[in-house]
This record gives C-alpha cells, structure tokens and sequence, in this order.
C-alpha cells in the first residue's frame, strides 16, 4: 500500500514537472511584449506612401488682372520687336519702332478682346487682335498695315500717333453694332486719322470708308475720327483756314450687306471736336 502510494506521488510530480515548461513556453507565446505597445492590425500596420498634394486648382491660383497682363504682355512684344528693327540699321519704318498703342481690355462673346498696335513688327503684322483667357493673352488675329493712299505705305510699320513717353489709347466703340470696334490713332499732319478694327464681317479686319462722292474704299479714316456714343464721326476742322461753309461733321454708318462705311455729312463743326 505504502509502495503504491508512493508511486503514485512520483507519476504526479513528474507530470507536473512535465507541464510547467509547456505552459511557460504557452505563456510566453501567447504573452504582450515586455515593451512597446501592442501591435496594430496588420493593414494599419503596412506602411502606405502619403498622397500627393493636389494641384491648386485655378480657383485658388492668383492671376494677374486682364488689363495687368495686357499691359506685361505690350511691353515685352513692343520691346522684342523695337529690338528686331535695330537688327537691320537700314532699316526704314514708317514712323517710331518703340511705339506701342493698346485698348482697353473689351468684354465681347464671352471673352476679353483687346488690340494692340505696335510701330514695327519683323513679321510684317504690327496689328495684334489678343483674346484673355487663364491669365494671359493669346493673338487671335495679326494684321499687315492698312491701304494708306495718303502717305508712303510700310509692308512691316505703322506711324502711330502715339511716342515713347506718351502711348495713345486705341478707342473702342460699337459703331457697327454688332461687334466691338477699334479705333488705332495714326499720326498725321492737321487732323488725325486712323484705321478702325472689328469683327463685324465674321473676321477681325480693318473696315473700309467710302468717302462722299468717291466709288473706292479706304481703311484710313481722316478727319480727327472718334466715338461719339455708339456713332463714329470726323469732320475736316483740320486747320483754321477752312472757310465757314465749307466745314462739315460726318456720321459713318455701317453698312452689313456691303461691309462699308458711308457717311452723312452735316454743316459745321462741333463746338468741341
């Protein structure tokens, strides 16, 4: 009895001797890391390259004011091409190379419209018809200098009214009615004079005038022309030797089945022209 008791003690610590380093070793595999937190589940756990940041969109992208950059982009062409008449000193332009006249930036379509005239240009276009879109302007149209019976015509120039140190505007009215229209002041003797720009034909050209009792056109406009409202006019009060009948105001109608302008004449002259 005293031997099978004992016996059965032995089996008991044996099998306890046997189970304690499993169930460490069960611990020990199932046991928190001594320290450092736990970790994470495996997706948190993967590390994933950050995102790019986005673009700004154009909302949030300051852009410069159409008229700002009318103005940046007239200074650098008229600076590039000032300096491309300089590459040829023969050259012979018909009035100065560093002379640049701009409008106003015009809504029109949906757009901005703006022309620009510059003294020379290398390509044989000194006129410029610049569309505004995303923050700068883009040439829709370039125009060759206009038929000009009354001086000596440059294929590359233009003698614009205005000097380095004081640009004049190009004018902008609504005479035909339909479409802006642009007003480049030339330089002359006695009144001004100028040719006019617009799209009221379906593309940007200059307009043509038939003078009273002439059967030609010309895209000069004599006579200190301006934009009375929505009406051009001119008038002969280009020197105060004109005798007193013989000063007249005309009104330029356009006409859209023949693409012209006529005029109506009126005695006299305005008070202030």
């Amino acid at each position: 009895m005293r031997r099978s008791l004992i016996a059965a003690v032995v089996v008991v610590v044996v099998a306890v001797a046997t189970a304690v380093p499993l169930t460490v070793a069960l611990t020990q595999r199932h046991a928190a890391p001594a320290s450092g937190p736990s970790p994470s589940p495996s997706l948190s756990v993967t590390a994933q390259p950050s995102p790019p940041s986005p673009s700004p969109s154009p909302s949030s992208t300051a852009q410069p004011s159409p008229l700002d950059s009318l103005n940046a982009y007239v200074s650098t062409e008229s600076a590039r091409e000032a300096h491309a008449a300089t590459l040829d000193p023969s050259q012979d332009t018909a009035g100065d190379p560093n002379v640049a006249e701009v409008s106003a930036p015009f809504p029109y379509d949906g757009w901005y419209v703006a022309v620009a005239a510059f003294g020379f240009d290398p390509n044989g276009q000194p006129v410029q018809v610049l569309s505004y879109a995303g923050g700068s302007w883009t040439v829709v149209a370039a125009l060759a200098p206009p038929d000009d019976p009354g001086t000596g015509v440059q294929s590359d120039s233009l003698n614009l009214a205005g000097s380095t140190d004081d640009t004049a505007d190009i004018s902008v009215g609504y005479a035909t009615g339909s479409a802006p229209d642009f007003l480049i002041p030339f330089a002359g003797g006695g009144c001004a004079r100028g040719p006019v720009v617009s799209d009221a034909s379906g593309a940007w050209q200059y307009l043509p005038f038939v003078y009273p009792g002439q059967t030609t056109a010309d895209e000069i406009l004599g006579g200190d022309p301006r934009f009375d409202g929505g009406t051009l006019v001119s008038d002969n009060n280009c020197a105060a030797t004109v005798p007193q009948d013989q000063r007249v105001t005309s009104t330029w109608t356009y006409d859209p089945s023949s693409g012209d302008f006529t005029a109506t004449e009126q005695p006299g002259w305005p008070s202030n022209p």
